[in-house]
């Protein structure tokens, strides 16, 4: 886990951003990235990776993987946005933390709410999902370009960006040494793709791993538009559907417009447990 200070930062995308959708739609409506300030006044630490299957395993007692030959230092995917919240309950319980959701079912059939005693997440000290704000903040660690590593300029599938490759795994460098490996179509190509080991690539000034490529991670917010008015500790909505639950960074069969900083997106066709999903935890500090 690692500090992250409470600041202020400009949340979205400027209208000249390479691969920047004006107007994104997903089943939570419009996901625009209209530039806006936003301020988090509360200081936040947040996993240097996403989840591992080691970690998720050893909480949980069971391993979900559809990529489980990539190793237990791969992101755990192919979970649900209730498993994540089911996870990080049961890690609060462990470490003495007062646990942030209320959950009832087990593995698939898992179902978790914010417990009644929080108003937001940001109020409870136990272990949760970042909001999208905290994600986007803490993923540019005080920069402004697509990515921490600098802007974009190849948006093809065959040729690897620079800047992209050298912090994340996507459509174009995800090519994986095992049998479990699976094919996608990019721009009429077929490739071969599977999740990697976290921190094989390069680190932002916040110690983060991974904030581009590899699995997409699921945000606590349900999506909303944009405005650009500036917010402080904004939330998303808490109660939506499961395919409109928000998710960002990209993955593995992603594009290199999708693992900007500012794109974001939900699960299409109800696939709400997809191997290119997984997730990494965060905690309000006091």
């Amino acid at each position: 886990m690692k500090p992250i200070p409470a600041g202020t930062f400009m949340m979205g995308s400027p209208t000249s951003e390479p691969g920047r959708d004006e107007y994104n739609f997903g089943s939570s409506g419009e996901l625009n990235e209209t530039l806006h300030s936003v301020t988090l006044t509360r200081p936040f630490e947040i996993g240097d990776v996403e989840v591992t299957q080691h970690d998720f395993n050893i909480v949980m007692g069971y391993n979900p993987s559809f990529f489980v030959q990539c190793g237990s230092s791969c992101p755990v995917e192919t979970i649900t946005f209730d498993e994540a919240l089911a996870f990080c309950n049961v890690l609060s319980l462990a470490k003495g933390l007062p646990p942030c959701f209320e959950c009832t079912g087990k593995k698939k059939s898992t179902s978790c709410k914010l417990s009644s005693e929080y108003g937001s997440p940001y109020e409870c000290q136990g272990y949760r999902l970042p909001t999208e704000a905290e994600w986007e903040y803490a993923a540019r660690a005080g920069t402004q370009t697509a990515l921490y590593s600098g802007a974009l300029t190849q948006l093809d599938c065959a040729n690897v960006d620079p800047k992209l490759g050298s912090i994340g795994w996507y459509v174009a460098n995800s090519n994986a040494a095992y049998d479990s490996q699976t094919l996608t179509t990019c721009h009429e190509n077929t490739y071969s793709v599977g999740t990697q080991q976290v921190r094989t690539r390069s680190a932002n000034n916040f110690g983060l791993y991974d904030m581009a490529g590899n699995v997409w991670e699921f945000v606590h917010d349900c999506g909303q538009p944009y405005t650009s008015a500036s917010q402080t500790d904004p939330i998303g909505p808490l109660k939506c559907p499961s395919e409109s639950r928000i998710f960002r960074g990209g993955g593995l069969y992603s594009v290199a417009h999708f693992c900007r900083h500012a794109e974001r997106a939900d699960t299409p066709g109800n696939d709400i447990d997809a191997p290119d999903l997984g997730f990494r935890i965060v905690r309000t500090l006091p």
